[in-house]
Order: C-alpha cells, then sequence, then structure tokens
C-alpha cells in the first residue's frame, strides 16, 4: 500500500494501489512503513523521499491510550465506593452511625487516585513503543490507613463524668488546661491521630485528672 503526500505540508491525502501511480504536480507517493494503520497518520513524517514514524509521537500516542484505559479502571473502582460513601453520609446524619464509615470510603477512595498516579508514573517511564505496549497493571489489595475522626459530642463521651468534672475544676486554676479545653472546644470534628490531642489527654494523666491507663482508652480505635 501506498501514500500520497504533499509535499508542502508533508501530510498523507490520500492512497494508492502501486508504486508507480502519478500524483498531480506538488504531489508525491511513497510506501506505507510497515505496521501502518490510519489511525497512525498523524505519527507518519515524510522524511527524505520516504513515509517513516515519528518515534517520539508514536511512543506518546501509545502512552495515551494505555493512560486512558488506566484512569477509565480508576473512575470505576472509585464509582463502586460511591454508593458506600453516599450511605455513610445518611446513617452519621441520621445519628446511627459516626464518621468512621464516611472516612473509610474517602481514604480508599483516595488511596485508589494515588495508586492509578503511581501506575501512570511507571507507564510514563517506559522508553519504547514495544515496552508500552507489553505493560500491564494491577491494583491488588489496596491498602489505606483511616483518619479516627468523630464529632466533639462522640469524643467527650469517651470521658466519664467524674473525670469531666475534675477536668474542669482544674481548667480553672491551670491556664494551660484551660488553653487546650478552649481549643478543642471551637473544633466541630476531633482526630484521635491529631498530635497535640494526644499531648493532651496524655498531660491529664500526668496532671492526676485521669486514672492510670484511661488516656490511652480514650485515644485508643
Amino acid at each position: 500500500m501506498f501514500a500520497i503526500i504533499e509535499k508542502s505540508s508533508g501530510t498523507i491525502c490520500g492512497y494508492a494501489g502501486y508504486a508507480d501511480y502519478k500524483p498531480n504536480k506538488g504531489y508525491a507517493v511513497a510506501a506505507l512503513p510497515e505496521g501502518f494503520t490510519e489511525e497512525l497518520t498523524d505519527v507518519v513524517v515524510y522524511k527524505d523521499g520516504k513515509l517513516v514514524f515519528d518515534e517520539a509521537k508514536r511512543l506518546a500516542r501509545e502512552k495515551d491510550i494505555v493512560r486512558a484505559k488506566i484512569k477509565e479502571e480508576a473512575q470505576q473502582r472509585i464509582e463502586a465506593i460511591s454508593w458506600r460513601l453516599e450511605r455513610a453520609r445518611e446513617r452519621e446524619f441520621l445519628g446511627v452511625a459516626g464518621l468512621t464509615d464516611i472516612d473509610t470510603a474517602l481514604a480508599e477512595r483516595e488511596m485508589i487516585r494515588q495508586t492509578s498516579n503511581v501506575i501512570e508514573a511507571q507507564l510514563d517511564s517506559l522508553e519504547t513503543v514495544e515496552a508500552v505496549r507489553a505493560f500491564t497493571w494491577a491494583y491488588g489489595e489496596i491498602v489505606f490507613s483511616v483518619p479516627r475522626r468523630m464529632t466533639r459530642k462522640q469524643f467527650l463521651d469517651r470521658f466519664t463524668a467524674e473525670e469531666m468534672a475534675m477536668i474542669m475544676a482544674a481548667a480553672s486554676a491551670n491556664p494551660a488546661i484551660t488553653a487546650w479545653l478552649t481549643m478543642f472546644q471551637s473544633a466541630e470534628l476531633v482526630d484521635l491521630s491529631d498530635a497535640s490531642l494526644q499531648i493532651g489527654v496524655a498531660a491529664l494523666g500526668m496532671a492526676g485528672l485521669l486514672a492510670e491507663g484511661r488516656a490511652q482508652e480514650i485515644l485508643a480505635a
């Protein structure tokens, strides 16, 4: 198979079935490179009287094809989580569940995005068309960490009434405890992984306002 090329632009404008086809003035006939399909028209260049693949463009095109498949799989996985996230938000709104299910779905969704980015980076590192075509990937079992968030009320419920009474009484005479309580009371949500929260609860234990081991219990998941 042969192509008819417009010499001024080097673009393919038609095809011929034989090499001795006589094109009009300003046009040329050249053999198509091995492996050519019409989808590859934009990565073929006319150079020194021959049609050849622009390898950089061809490599980029092959990567784009694979990248689209990677993104499609990631999107399908994210959409599969959407119903769980919606249900978790409804249950939290109704007060029949906490934030754990919401955070789990959000964390898993974010990890899928990050995994997809890693796979795409691996794809971008490939240097040949053959390597790109042979490239495979797998999400496998995605491991992710879940923030340990809860509402302020849920956190306060972890303290006994006696503990809260002692803490409030001590705050009136201890500016450090007062400052910690003020910061805590201004937060709508509490993250048990937050360092300042952990330090504050531990300090309550060291001040004798919590029994031995209670700080660890309060901060436990």
